[in-house]
């Protein structure tokens, strides 16, 4: 309408800038994010082309599939109870209609195709430059939680932007000719890997290596040669068991290093230590509760700060638990002698909370280091609460217990997290009130809400991504594909704004059906 109006072709450039501003918004800001959905959604209106949007809409059954999830939040306000959050549920869920059919109705023109990536890779290279900048300054250590690095948002969202960020450089990289983006590519690759590693976000760290092995198995398929390519083949799988079995030895806990039969018995001071040999908790590879004297330590720390040693630290936790477990990650023993040798930057990180030198320092050995720690308490026994991956075992715990009870329709949209509440009085559930969330898994919580309809209905639809990627070598796609399915395993992706914008934004705008032989760029 406004081509015909202007005598001008207004639309398509429009299209564009309603792209531009969602990749830009995504990593940046969610005002400009939203602005861009809705100013993509109302171009398409304007142009009012309906017969040619029917013709591009009827062919495209991953659009389909996408309409039927988002009809089936539609039709699941009915056996809800909730209406109110049903509507917030669909309001957040917005953008699952929104994009993918403005996108895909009005596919981007292929000279704005490019522009569109490259904003989006340069808008995460300030955002994440900037949390990066937040770690290294040590602001993240002074607020004492590695999440306070991410800036823009969410920093499990976030991680999930930096690895297709890495993936478009992979593409870039391998798959395009222009010396200019295999440079913007090699940079991507390496940036957006040095900030995975250094963010230590478990859920984009598996999403990251999903897309690594999507790039060797892509490469070796490519190899003509079959002795070179089954050579290939042996040694991935190789390198593949070697870092399976490095896993299993950095996660197990042992004393490792400690003669248990020859521990000292005395302090300096002539007090006499504590040791538990039954307890193999570590702390940063050092066993915590051997070496502890704790007259000693209340005396030292007592005189170094302002906060009790028998009061609680400013995470309201136990201060003498947390400045155990913070001298065991620096080797020290827990005496005296062990806490005279506390930095005043150490101090306050105890102060604060912080129960190990790595969660200072940020990175995979923090993320390592918590697991662990984790993983310990579970066997133990102890609760799963304030423990993020134990949480998840409890929360599909409910979710599974829920399917049983609704298996066929589900609870409808607005009631899942009512049925969510009663699911963990049902099965006795240890988590404390605080910790009781949804699903954290994007197919169970499809199951939960609306049923084995609406779970077969969204596993089709990334199985019919996965197909026409590998079919077309959709390379970017094939990424998309492997990043989105491993990010809803351990989360419910498609709960938030800026995660259903991201899945939203780029099923609409990946050309899944494009020939093996069309540059797509």
């Amino acid at each position: 309408m406004l081509d015909k109006l202007f005598r001008f072709p207004l639309h398509n450039p429009l299209h564009f800038l309603g792209c531009a501003l969602v990749v830009v918004g995504l990593p940046l800001n969610k005002v400009v994010m939203s602005i861009g959905t809705i100013w993509l959604i109302s171009n398409v209106v304007l142009e009012a082309n309906y017969s040619l949007y029917w013709s591009k809409i009827k062919r495209n059954s991953i659009l389909i599939l996408v309409l039927l999830i988002f009809g089936l939040h539609l039709i699941g306000v009915l056996w809800s109870q909730d209406i109110e959050f049903a509507f917030k549920d669909i309001r957040t869920k917005l953008p699952l209609l929104a994009l993918p059919l403005a996108l895909i109705a009005k596919p981007l023109e292929k000279k704005y195709r490019l522009t569109v990536l490259l904003l989006f890779l340069v808008t995460l290279f300030i955002t994440s430059g900037m949390n990066s900048f937040q770690l290294l300054s040590g602001k993240v250590a002074e607020l004492g939680d590695i999440r306070y690095m991410s800036r823009f948002g969410s920093h499990i969202r976030y991680s999930l932007l930096i690895v297709f960020g890495f993936s478009i450089g992979g593409y870039f990289l391998f798959f395009l000719r222009n010396i200019a983006l295999k440079i913007i590519g090699f940079l991507s690759l390496v940036w957006f890997s040095y900030y995975m590693m250094i963010s230590g976000v478990a859920s984009g760290l598996i999403a990251w290596l999903g897309v690594i092995v999507t790039f060797i198995i892509v490469a070796i398929s490519r190899i003509r040669n079959k002795v070179f390519r089954y050579g290939t083949i042996v040694v991935s799988v190789g390198i593949l068991i070697a870092l399976s079995w490095k896993t299993i030895q950095v996660f197990s806990t042992n004393f490792s290093g400690y003669d248990i039969e020859n521990l000292a018995t005395h302090s300096t001071s002539g007090n006499d230590y504590f040791h538990d040999t039954s307890n193999v908790m570590l702390e940063n590879g050092n066993p915590i509760m051997l070496y502890i004297v704790e007259e000693e330590l209340r005396a030292c720390w007592n005189a170094k700060s302002t906060l009790d040693y028998d009061g609680t630290d400013n995470k309201s936790q136990p201060l003498k638990a947390t400045l155990i477990r913070y001298l065991t990650s620096l080797g020290l023993r827990k005496d005296f002698d062990g806490c005279a040798q506390l930095t005043k930057e150490d101090v306050l990180n105890v102060e604060q909370g912080i129960t190990s030198i790595t969660a200072v320092e940020g990175g995979l050995n923090a993320r390592i280091d918590e697991l662990k720690t984790e993983i310990y308490n579970y066997k133990m026994g102890n609760s799963p609460s304030g423990n993020s991956m134990l949480q998840r075992i409890e929360y599909w715990k409910v979710a599974t217990y829920i399917i049983r009870n609704n298996f066929l329709f589900g609870v409808g949209t607005g009631d899942v997290q009512k049925e969510f509440n009663k699911g963990y009085e049902a099965i006795n559930s240890p988590l404390e009130s605080t910790y009781r969330n949804r699903t954290h898994n994007q197919f169970l919580a499809m199951w939960v809400a609306f049923g084995l309809v609406g779970f077969i209905l969204f596993i089709l639809l990334w199985v019919l991504v996965l197909k026409n990627s590998i079919q077309n070598r959709n390379i970017l796609g094939l990424t998309f594909a492997v990043i989105s399915i491993l990010s809803f395993l351990p989360e419910d992706t498609l709960e938030t704004q800026q995660g259903v914008t991201f899945v939203s934004f780029f099923l609409g705008f990946i050309p899944w059906w494009t020939k093996r032989n069309e540059k797509w760029l």
